[in-house]
């Protein structure tokens, strides 16, 4: 009954021995398992940190690109009212132009009693008298400072 008594317990310290075995892999696990956790978590914090930095980031410049185009949009409407006060003035110059030649006709119909010669040397020449073209009106002086104002307004708008 001895050896009965014996083997039981050696039997027993095998599985105590292989339970202790089997803890002891379990604590390691955890402790790896805790380690892997925090490791995750630290890389996790920081990369939701990275995310909002970036999105603070790109919030201020959608905000600073919100202002710049609302500040070229009030320079092109800037630009666009100078345009039509400029296109105004031709229209002035040009119904101005139009204007003088009719006066040049009414004198020179009511001069028509002077000497010849002397009505010569006032008389506008005839390409002078008829009404004006689109090519007598862009090659005017006017219409040369108009474009000249427009592509100065265009090019500032578009560098400003």
């Amino acid at each position: 009954m001895g050896d009965s008594k014996s083997t039981a317990s050696e039997v027993s310290c095998t599985k105590c021995d292989s339970f202790k075995i089997r803890i002891h892999e379990l604590e390691t696990t955890e402790v790896h398992i805790s380690a892997e956790k925090a490791r995750l978590e630290s890389q996790y914090k920081a990369y939701v940190a990275d995310i909002e930095m970036q999105v603070a980031n790109l919030r201020s410049q959608l905000e600073k690109s919100t202002t710049k185009s609302e500040g070229i949009q009030r320079t092109l409407e800037d630009f666009q009212r100078k345009l039509t006060v400029k296109e105004s003035e031709l229209t002035e110059a040009v119904s101005e132009i139009e204007h003088l030649r009719n006066k040049i006709k009414m004198q020179e119909a009511a001069s028509k009693n002077n000497d010849e010669s002397t009505l010569q040397k006032l008389r506008p020449k005839k390409v002078d008298l008829l009404p004006l073209t689109e090519t007598d009106v862009k090659e005017s002086v006017y219409y040369k400072d108009l474009e000249l104002t427009n592509s100065a307004l265009k090019n500032k708008a578009r560098y400003p």
